[in-house]
Formats: C-alpha cells, structure tokens, sequence
C-alpha cells in the first residue's frame, strides 16, 4: 500500500526504535514496529505497509517548480507557496524535504502533510479489511461522496483514509491552486 505519509514524524526517533533496515520483512516484524510507532503517534493514526515517516529526501534537477508531485501522492510546494497561503488563512503545513542535490536555497521544498482524515462513502462498507495488516479494503463512490461529520473545510488538505492517494482540499485552497498551478492538478467537486 501506498499514500500514507507522515512527514512532521521526526524519523530518526524511529531509528532509535531499532527500524529493521531490510526493505522487505516479516509479517511479525512489521507489526513489532507498527506498535512501536503507534505509540508515539497515538489513537487514530493508520499504519499500514508502506507507510512512510519523516520528509523524504529527493534529488532535484533544473528548476523545480513552486507545486507539483514527488509521486501521485506525495504533494510538495516551495516554502514561498506554504508562506503564502498561510498569510491568506490556509493552514497548510509540511516539512521540508531533504535534498540529495546542493542548492535547495531560500526556497526549500516543503512536503505537504496530508491527514487521512476524510472518510468518503463507499459502495460497499461492510468489506472485510485485510487479516494481516488491517487495511480496508472498500471502494468509494463515484463521483466522491463526503461523510459530512468527518470533513472539517478547516483542513485544508486531507487524504480519504479508505484511498490515502486521493486528496480532498478545502474552498479556499481548490481556488488558490486552480488559479496559481492549473496545470499542477486537477480538482474536481465532490458533494
């Protein structure tokens, strides 16, 4: 699984927690270390396989633009972009990613945390979740149906917890990326 991301977890904190450095383990190792993060994250948070802790580091060439993608879940923006939208009310934070390439500058890169709060209707909520790790295994509606009592407009960028690689985003922020990157992503109403 893919599209769970907590960029503000200070990631060497898990190292101290003795992380295995095999890209690949056991079903029991994963767990072992799933209850080692939960704990310090708390009640509520998703772990799943291929969840990922701590900014990522990325190697940059040319000019990078000021929004786009490390992949189609991970969103980032130049620290100028964080800086205006909050001066607008848009309380986005991130934090900013390391860099395997000199030069990041004044306007370092900033990986933008995305909750996977937003809970969508599903055409089938009974699914059972996998047996081993627990993720749901559901699909959502099309087009997307919010569960009123789980979307708050004042998080201005929610991953939908049954699908971490789709976004929903507040008013406010939809208008400011459709008029300042319209060719960075594609917004859609969901009702």
């Amino acid at each position: 699984m893919t599209g769970l991301s907590y960029p503000l977890v200070d990631d060497r904190t898990i190292e101290l927690m003795q992380r295995p450095s095999e890209y690949c383990i056991s079903l029991e190792q994963w767990r072992v270390l799933r209850d080692r993060v939960s704990s310090l994250l708390g009640a509520g948070v998703l772990i799943f396989p291929g969840t990922y802790f701590g900014p990522p580091t990325v190697a940059i060439v040319g000019t990078p633009p000021k929004f786009g993608w490390i992949d189609p879940w991970t969103p980032v923006m130049a620290r100028s972009v964080m800086d205006d939208l909050r001066s607008r009310g848009i309380a986005v934070t991130g934090a900013v990613v390391r860099t395997a390439t000199p030069g990041d500058g004044d306007d370092p890169f900033v990986e933008v945390f995305a909750p996977p709060v937003f809970n969508a209707e599903t055409t089938d909520p009974a699914s059972p979740g996998c047996d081993l790790c627990g993720r749901p295994t559901v699909r959502i509606k099309e087009p997307i149906v919010a569960v009123a009592k789980h979307f708050d407009d004042a998080v201005p960028i929610q991953r939908i917890s049954e699908h971490p690689t789709r976004f929903v985003v507040s008013d406010a922020l939809a208008e400011y990326l459709s008029v300042r990157f319209p060719d960075q992503c594609t917004l859609t109403k969901i009702r």
